[in-house]
């Protein structure tokens, strides 16, 4: 479609423009595996190293489990190409924390999102800088579990779960407390 953000921000759906790209993206969806969209990107190579799949657009993260997990090589086991009509386009994506246009308090919701952002990167590098590998916190100890390309969610998910349990279990043993607190504490003159 082109254009700037705020003109693509403008579009009316009933126009040509709109209609064009719903067209492109019609033709996509009809040579697409939308059944099994929302699974995860491991699945989808395997497709097309099995030879059930044409072609996946994927990120680096792709080569390692390409290399490590199914043991392929550059250019002999597999191959990259540009996704088509992307000629002259740098594409980025980082994942990000994101303020909706129109938010009722985007100051405040601003000043959230840095102070949580801050503090949880602060006790993040915190563990992983002064810290040795024998003492690291959990979080450094989860982190290196799901840091790599090709992620053992079952396992990473169960050391999640096994490192909240002692929050959780003091919330639930000492709950009515918490909530003793924060209600005084509002209702105060």
């Amino acid at each position: 479609m082109g254009g700037s953000a705020s003109h693509c921000l403008r579009l009316a759906w009933t126009t040509a423009e709109v209609t064009a790209a719903l067209d492109v993206f019609a033709k996509v969806l009809a040579v697409s595996d939308v059944k099994s969209a929302s699974g995860d990107w491991q699945p989808q190579l395997d497709r097309v190293v099995q030879g059930s799949a044409v072609y996946a657009v994927m990120g680096d993260w792709a080569f390692s489990y390409l290399e490590q997990t199914k043991k392929l090589r550059w250019n002999d086991g597999y191959a990259v190409t540009a996704s088509p009509g992307s000629d002259g386009v740098y594409d980025f994506l980082s994942d990000s924390f994101t303020l909706p246009a129109g938010a009722r308090r985007p100051d405040l919701a601003r000043k959230w999102l840095i102070e949580w952002f801050t503090s949880s990167w602060n006790d993040f590098m915190f563990g992983a800088m002064m810290t040795s590998r024998d003492s690291w916190p959990v979080t450094i100890a989860l982190n290196n579990v799901a840091g790599g390309q090709a992620v053992p969610f079952g396992q990473a998910m169960a050391g999640a779960l096994l490192v909240s349990l002692p929050t959780l279990a003091i919330y639930v043993l000492l709950g009515r407390f918490f909530m003793r607190g924060l209600l005084s504490s509002t209702l105060r003159d």
